[in-house]
């Protein structure tokens, strides 16, 4: 194994300049795959908590998507947007939100109607107790389908280099090309690292808002 790693290492140093690119690659992607499915993905999940018809149609829908590997969508775009980063931001961003949609709708029913009856007895509009009791008190459950969808799409981005997209992916499908587990195992690895550390950052600043709001 130490051997391996230091093979793996000295690919890395004779080829910095490709693999510091694909990693920025990487993090782009999964950066902005992440921005998309919360942009889409909280905002159905608060509609989805406030109105149970709309619930069964948006939930059932998006798992229904998540259920079809990352793979087969990306596939599937390719007659539609050809190959390339739309693609590929489309199948991650279908990937993960399903999971956003899921904790922030859990995390607003999860708020004891009493409290929202205290809020409305108080004078408090309907935004105000949406902005200040509501979104205070899901931010936790909130954050955590945040987390689990951003390591989820950093191990699905890998998949991004099967149709021109580049990233960390690259390594594999180049080392599984030639053969090569050097190069192989530099992707793999690499990925590994990089949710590991946005798992543990994330994990703090879930910590924090639990403790927030617990103060």
């Amino acid at each position: 194994m130490l051997e391996l790693l230091l093979e793996v290492s000295r690919y890395i140093l004779e080829n910095q300049d490709a693999y510091i690119g694909e990693i920025r690659t990487h993090l782009s992607i999964s950066f902005i795959t992440l921005f998309v499915s919360c942009a889409i993905g909280i905002p159905t999940g608060v509609l989805s908590a406030k109105r149970e018809s709309f619930s069964n149609v948006a939930v059932n829908l998006f798992n229904s998507l998540r259920m079809i590997p990352s793979l087969a969508i990306l596939m599937a775009m390719i007659p539609l947007l050809g190959i390339g980063f739309r693609p590929a931001l489309i199948a991650l961003s279908l990937h993960a939100i399903p999971v956003v949609i899921i904790n922030t709708y859990a995390g607003f029913k999860s708020i004891s109607p009493v409290i929202l009856e205290s809020a409305s007895g108080m004078g408090l509009s309907e935004l105000e107790i949406l902005t200040k009791i509501e979104f205070p008190l899901a931010l936790p459950l909130i954050a955590a389908g945040i987390r689990t969808s951003m390591v989820d799409i950093v191990a699905s981005a890998t998949l991004a280099a099967y149709i021109g997209a580049g990233g960390l992916g690259v390594f594999i499908v180049s080392g599984l090309s030639f053969m090569n587990f050097t190069i192989m195992m530099t992707g793999g690895l690499s990925i590994a690292v990089i949710a590991v550390i946005i798992d543990a950052i994330l994990g703090v600043v879930q910590k924090k808002l639990i403790w927030y709001q617990n103060l």
